[in-house]
């Protein structure tokens, strides 16, 4: 639908700019597009950026007036994943056991 034209990474703010463009509007290759703010993440998650929280989430189009060809959408930094250790433990108590006799029974034979 969109290119990224450029990507900066703002580590004193933590930001991420994403500036994009949408293409031409009533051409044969592509005619209005008008995206909510849920098909804009969509597609970023298509696209495998990650990102962190939308800065001023809305609805972004390819048809002036009303809307532009190039849109900077701003992000936070997305939160690092980091796998915590995980340390099992052993359930190493001593608890009491009563043993039961089981029965046994003889089964019968059926005789011929």
């Amino acid at each position: 639908m969109f290119k990224i034209i450029s990507k900066t990474m703002d580590e004193e703010n933590s930001t991420i700019k994403l500036t994009i463009r949408m293409p031409q509007p009533f051409t044969e290759e592509c005619w209005v597009i008008r995206m909510s703010p849920q098909d804009v993440e969509s597609a970023l998650d298509d696209m495998g950026i990650e990102r962190g929280k939308w800065h001023n989430p809305r609805t972004i189009g390819n048809r002036p007036p009303q809307y532009a060809l190039e849109y900077d959408l701003v992000f936070d930094l997305p939160r690092k994943r980091v796998q915590k250790k995980v340390t099992k433990k052993v359930d190493n108590s001593e608890k009491k056991v009563t043993l039961r006799k089981t029965r046994t029974k003889k089964t019968k034979t059926s005789g011929g």
